[in-house]
């Protein structure tokens, strides 16, 4: 981030700004990020019993977390964009 800070183009200077707002309490955003997966994970299958049976919730919600919590952020936070994708993502995770 720093060097990105130094060298990087315009936009990638502003979303390193304010990414390294939230590194410099690493610790704070780790336990952040793991304390509302697990939550999401958690809360998934208990709502989707209330809908449908409790084996189709599992499977359902096991997809869901898998697509949309692992596949897809993966997918679209490892490229060219992936500073602008993290700057944005700040005030969610503030």
């Amino acid at each position: 981030m720093k060097v990105k800070l130094k060298s990087g183009t315009e936009s990638e200077k502003k979303s390193a700004e304010r990414i390294i707002k939230i590194l410099e309490k690493h610790h704070l955003l780790l336990s952040t990020l793991l304390i509302a997966n697990s939550l999401a994970a958690e809360a998934l299958p208990i709502y989707l019993h209330e809908v449908i049976p409790a084996a189709m919730a599992v499977l359902v919600s096991t997809l869901v977390v898998m697509i949309f919590g692992e596949i897809l952020p993966q997918a679209l936070c490892t490229g060219p964009k992936q500073f602008q994708i993290a700057s944005m993502s700040v005030p969610v995770i503030m």
